[in-house]
């Protein structure tokens, strides 16, 4: 695998990219139905606290503080469209700047959300161009409609000469009589005259969760609860993972001895950026997996990333629901591995968190369809390609991993280098505690594909159960074998997994 961060070829399309910082002071919304659909939420939830308090050792300040109940039953959320117009001409091409933020406007009247969103503007843009925003309630709820809150018209001279812009929100009528002070959107302008060609990352799925430990001994109350934390298990996968990577020569040496391995593990351990999901399992994962790594070192923080949430595969998966917020976050991850390692060691293993899109409630309630998990990809590939930096690392979660590689895997290239990775990162899931690398490059005409993939470290993919077993399809987590852990058996061959279907239209 070549190292990545290729930047475009001489003839490469130059481009600008803008970047979606951060939305403030919305208005109230004040809409009845969505009321009573927060206030059936709210009372939901406190069944789900009395069950908490019987299944999880949390201590319950912890939680009073932590846990955000400030979302409808139907989990609304807020779109910036963008619509490009060329030098006074309308351009017919709209962009969604979604960072999936799923909260009532009512409970985030007056906050300041962070969105750090990428829109390509599909080709460079002139001063005499403008970009029209367009600040949108969008709600799946069958009573309500979609609703613009307020717009603003730019140009771009203006973004140019400004490093990061604040743009005030016209407010439509109904809206600017409650508003306490402007609401402003603040983006910025990036100039990429040579997009990536191609980058290389790193993917590591977490370690095994108390879900685990619940389904074994049959607890139904630890099933029901949500964002649950690493067991002892699952943490020590994530300390076997650090281990063959940070360990003596001799240690690492054996899961480098080809070429390619060798390149990988050297191109790891300079990478200078680290990504994890927010939900409490991954950032848990992150700790003990890149603990001394130079990602987390001089000042450098662990970067939350809503969009790399576990995929919500059914109304009742409540594992892919978050209990914190912002810096609530820190606290919850800090607390929860003093339960498996101590006061003093968990201290030392958290690193400096930047929430970054995870300070207002990033979890939906409903099943993410197609087209949402489309959208979640596409904003996640161009923060790759547009990034300054070369290659980065993400934590995540086995079922969007999987979906991720099965759509946009290019199998025949993979092959070539890894036959194993190309006949199952599409169809089994990472095991727990297990990193792969992956190669993504990008086309001519802007997809993106996956090109060389391989599984780092002697970790492996997880085997299915058998044959027309479903239990592969769950949410987080089933039991996965495959992880870093000296316990998890080796993969076997298997049976030959049956020809995957074509993947969706894909989108940058």
């Amino acid at each position: 695998m070549a190292s990545g961060g290729d930047s475009g070829p001489a003839g490469a399309t130059p481009t600008t990219v803008l970047q979606i910082c951060t939305l403030s002071n919305l208005p109230e919304r004040n809409d009845a139905v969505a009321k009573i659909g927060g206030m059936l939420q709210k009372a939901g939830s406190k069944v789900k606290k009395l069950v908490s308090r019987q299944s999880d050792g949390s201590d319950e300040s912890e939680r009073r503080s932590a846990s955000p109940e400030k979302h409808g039953g139907y989990s609304p959320r807020i779109e910036v469209r963008v619509l490009k117009a060329l030098r006074g001409e309308e351009h017919r091409m709209f962009h969604r700047a979604d960072p999936e933020m799923h909260t009532n406007v009512h409970e985030r009247a007056g906050s300041t959300t962070t969105w750090n969103a990428y829109i390509d503007l599909a080709g460079p843009v002139s001063p005499e161009d403008t970009l029209a925003f367009s600040v949108v309630h969008v709600d799946h709820n069958p009573a309500t409609k979609n609703e613009r809150l307020g717009a603003c018209t730019v140009p771009v001279s203006k973004l140019m000469a400004d490093e990061v812009a604040t743009l005030p929100i016209s407010l439509e009528h109904k809206f600017s009589e409650r508003a306490e002070s402007q609401c402003t959107l603040t983006v910025r302008l990036i100039d990429v005259p040579k997009p990536a060609r191609s980058k290389v990352v790193f993917l590591v799925r977490h370690g095994e969760s108390k879900w685990n430990a619940a389904q074994k001994s049959r607890n139904v109350l630890g099933l029901i609860n949500h964002d649950h934390p690493l067991n002892q298990t699952g943490f020590q996968q994530a300390e076997d993972l650090n281990h063959r990577w940070n360990g003596p020569h001799d240690c690492h040496d054996e899961y480098t001895k080809d070429e390619d391995s060798a390149r990988l593990h050297a191109q790891f351990l300079t990478t200078q950026h680290a990504y994890s999901s927010p939900l409490t399992r991954a950032v848990q994962t992150a700790c003990g997996v890149l603990e001394g790594h130079p990602a987390l070192l001089k000042g450098r923080k662990l970067t939350l990333l809503s969009g790399i949430r576990e995929i919500r595969s059914s109304f009742g998966s409540l594992d892919t629901s978050g209990s914190a917020v912002g810096d609530g976050i820190a606290g919850r991850v800090t607390s929860q591995l003093e339960m498996l390692v101590g006061i003093e060691r968990a201290a030392a293993l958290v690193p400096l968190i930047d929430p970054n899109d995870a300070d207002a409630v990033y979890w939906s309630h409903l099943k993410d369809s197609k087209d949402r998990i489309q959208l979640r990809f596409d904003s996640l590939l161009r923060l790759i390609r547009f990034s300054s930096w070369e290659t980065a690392i993400f934590v995540g979660h086995s079922l969007f991993w999987r979906q991720f590689c099965h759509t946009f895997a290019d199998t025949e290239r993979i092959e070539q280098r890894d036959p194993e990775c190309s006949s199952k990162m599409g169809t089994h899931k990472m095991g727990n505690g297990s990193m792969m690398a992956i190669k993504i490059e990008w086309a001519d005409d802007g997809l993106p594909s996956i090109v060389e993939a391989r599984m780092m470290y002697g970790t492996k993919f997880a085997e299915k159960r058998g044959k027309g077993s479903d239990e592969d399809d769950r949410d987080e987590d089933d039991t996965d074998d495959g992880g870093a852990s000296s316990e998890s058996p080796a993969s076997g061959g298997g049976a030959t997994p049956p020809p995957r279907p074509p993947p969706p239209a894909r989108t940058t």
